[in-house]
């Protein structure tokens, strides 16, 4: 039993050092994307549920059907399952050394403010690719 225990705990421990490696800094806040003067970050919420389980026993099995004969045995398994679930929930933006939180909510009324900003974002892509070739031109 305590051969059993100690391979469990082998088992648990080793899963949870996986997910400890998934749960970085970088994977709660992403890379940040910078464009000119602008800098957005994203922000996610990172839920992680585990379960682990495992046992062990003896007893005796039938061998043959005609014979009606048994034999001893003893077995000994484990098993682990999780799942991971990532949720966008904010997006933080510099602009101007002044920071903004753009929190993004079921009903979408922040999601909207986020939207409204997609074309001077674009505008501002264009701007850059214009200028790029521009040099390239000279």
């Amino acid at each position: 039993m305590a051969e059993a225990q100690s391979k469990m705990e082998s088992f648990v421990k080793s899963m949870l050092e996986q997910l400890r490696q998934l749960a970085t800094t970088e994977t709660i806040v992403g890379q940040p994307v910078t464009i000119e003067d602008k800098t957005v970050l994203p922000v996610i919420k990172f839920s992680v549920g585990f379960g682990a389980g495992g046992g062990e026993g003896t007893g005796e099995s039938p061998t043959s059907k005609e014979e009606k004969k048994t034999s001893k045995g003893s077995g000994y398994g484990q098993g682990g399952g999780g799942g991971i679930k990532i949720d966008p929930v904010a997006f933080v933006t510099v602009h101007d050394d002044k920071v903004m939180v753009l929190p993004i909510t079921k009903g979408g009324a922040n999601v909207e403010r986020l939207l409204d900003s997609i074309p001077d974002f674009i505008e501002k892509v264009r701007s850059m690719k214009s200028k790029k070739e521009e040099k390239k031109k000279k």
